[in-house]
């Protein structure tokens, strides 16, 4: 009897053992099971046809296997068959499993991973814009790739499967949407962004990193949210984004703002895009490659200030430039000068495409290069010049200016509205004399259309843009100086600010100095400084008339810029 109770013992204890054992057996599978759950067409959309569950034996449980995007800007035309174009386009919808028109999606109940709808807003978008780009060369657009990922080495803080793309492209991206980043610090996990109908907030997540959330005002229909208390990080961050932005936590709208605003679409601007123009976001000046010229960063005052002490070592263009500020606060008369010298001709080839974004941030004057009263004094005193000792190119350039104010006439040299209506030939126009100005500036010009016949060494270019930057910024004191001591010179301004023609008039007062500055650096005809310096003037009135400045928010941390650090939408 003994015997037969030890063996009792010995077979309840192997039952309670099967019985955890088994236990545990299931728990591990209906744990595998709760990711494949998670990965369904309710939270994925039509991802979710990658979802699979793979027995592992060596484990013997199922291991949840799934695929989301990577968003990235790549060149387009593509030239890798893992990359897929975000186009708008059926056959682009269809490799990207992106809809196009989903009830689930545009009425979501909250399970909804918030990739799925940015992805149909980067279609959306890009549908819009690419049927005047097709043929653009070096074009980024955004696009995906597909990665293979498994639930076993998602954080535990994560309820949904994450998308992935990188700090730089995501900002550029949501720039182009129209949204403006309030604070952007992703190593921080601090990305706040709205802008029309889009909205990112981002926190950070123990074990992942920077995980970015995306909401959408589906133009009055309900916007994409975040209804379970799992996500209860993003919801915070939202919230947080909703105050900090003016906007109604309820009504999702921002005070003073029409309730029904959300039904119209955000107007899209003619963005370029191209890696030039992306880079103008984060407050740099990209290189001109036809001069061979460097890249600048000038996105904030101390940027601006590093640069001219670089350019002009001895310090009177900062000198020139801090006195100026003295009076006007982070004003930048006369720097400003430095985007239609220095930056790469951007408008795409024969198309209205010439939006790109102020690398110096709002709050500056788009300078002398860009008013129409100041382009008038410019031909008074060229007309002058030309009278006195005018050479081939100076004449090139005053009959150039004529045949533009005769062609074209207030969208030109006036006070005109309508800039986004402009046609493609008015583009060309000054595309073509453009091109003019980069052959004399290359040297590409035989010798007798140059002062003296000395040609223009294009290793002088940047030197010339210095000469101009040390002196330009006393113009805008010099001119309210003298007009508010009645010395003014009495320009007509047709209706422009008069003191834009007047601080004009010191642009060319100031002519000696550029030339001894030239002189002093270089060994050049200082009546080759005069023509040069005219050419550089006129080209950079070129280049204003033919972009257009759409952004009015500040540039980011250009640190940012290019970064491949790793952003999760989730």
């Amino acid at each position: 009897m003994a015997l037969d109770g030890n063996a009792l013992v010995a077979l309840i204890i192997s039952l309670v053992a099967l019985v955890i054992a088994l236990a545990q057996l299931l728990a591990q599978v209906f744990g595998t099971v709760e990711g494949h759950r998670k990965c369904q067409t309710s939270v994925m959309g039509k991802w979710s046809k990658h979802t699979h569950r793979h027995w592992r034996w060596t484990q013997f449980r199922f291991e949840t296997r799934f695929a989301t995007p990577e968003i990235v800007l790549a060149p387009y035309p593509l030239e890798d068959s893992n990359t897929i174009a975000i186009t708008g386009k059926k056959e682009s919808r269809n490799a990207t499993f992106v809809p196009k028109e989903d009830d689930m999606i545009n009425d979501p109940n909250g399970e909804l991973a918030c990739w799925v709808p940015l992805l149909i807003a980067l279609h959306e978008i890009s549908a819009a814009q690419l049927t005047e780009r097709a043929s653009f060369p070096q074009s980024s657009w955004p696009a995906i790739r597909k990665r293979q990922r498994s639930w076993d080495f998602m954080p535990s803080d994560i309820a949904r499967p994450f998308a992935v793309t990188s700090a730089s492209d995501i900002a550029i991206l949501a720039c182009r949407m129209g949204v403006e980043w309030k604070d952007f610090r992703p190593p921080e996990g601090i990305m706040e962004g709205q802008g029309g109908e889009h909205m990112f907030s981002a926190t950070n997540v123990r074990g992942l990193g920077t995980l970015l959330g995306y909401t959408r005002a589906l133009h009055g229909k309900r916007p994409v949210s975040r209804g379970d208390g799992t996500q209860s990080l993003y919801t915070k961050g939202v919230s947080k984004c909703r105050k900090s932005l003016g906007i109604d936590a309820e009504k999702g709208i921002r005070e003073n703002e029409n309730p029904n605003s959300a039904s119209v679409p955000h107007r899209l601007r003619r963005w370029v895009c191209t890696p030039e123009a992306d880079s103008m976001w984060f407050g740099i000046l990209p290189k001109n490659q036809e001069l061979s010229l460097p890249t600048f960063t000038v996105g904030t005052n101390e940027d601006v200030f590093a640069t001219l002490q670089q350019l002009d070592p001895d310090g009177v263009a900062v000198q020139h430039l801090r006195q100026m500020q003295s009076r006007h606060p982070g004003y930048l008369h006369g720097f400003c000068d430095i985007v239609p010298m220095v930056a790469p001709w951007l408008r795409q080839p024969a198309s209205q495409v010439n939006c790109y974004p102020q690398p110096l941030g709002p709050q500056n004057t788009p300078g002398l290069t860009w008013y129409g009263s100041a382009y008038k004094v410019f031909y008074q005193q060229l007309v002058e010049y030309n009278n006195r000792k005018g050479t081939i190119q100076t004449c090139k350039i005053a009959r150039d200016y004529e045949h533009l104010h005769e062609r074209h006439g207030d969208k030109w040299d006036g006070i005109c509205e309508n800039l986004y209506d402009r046609r493609v030939p008015y583009y060309d126009d000054l595309e073509s004399l453009y091109r003019d100005t980069s052959d004399y500036f290359r040297g590409d010009l035989t010798e007798t259309k140059y002062a003296h016949s000395q040609k223009w060494e294009k290793d002088h270019y940047m030197d010339l843009v210095t000469a101009h930057l040390r002196e330009a910024p006393r113009s805008y004191q010099d001119a309210l100086s003298a007009i508010a001591k009645g010395r003014g010179h009495g320009i007509p301004t047709n209706g422009d600010k008069y003191w834009k023609g007047e601080a004009m008039l010191y642009y060319w007062f100031y002519m000696p100095d550029y030339v001894r500055v030239m002189t002093r650096r270089r060994s050049v005809d200082a009546d080759l400084v005069e023509e040069a310096w005219i050419t550089l003037v006129f080209r950079a009135f070129l280049w204003m008339r033919a972009h257009i400045s759409c952004d009015d928010s500040n540039p980011l941390p250009s640190q940012y810029h290019g970064s491949r650090l790793p952003v999760y939408i989730g």
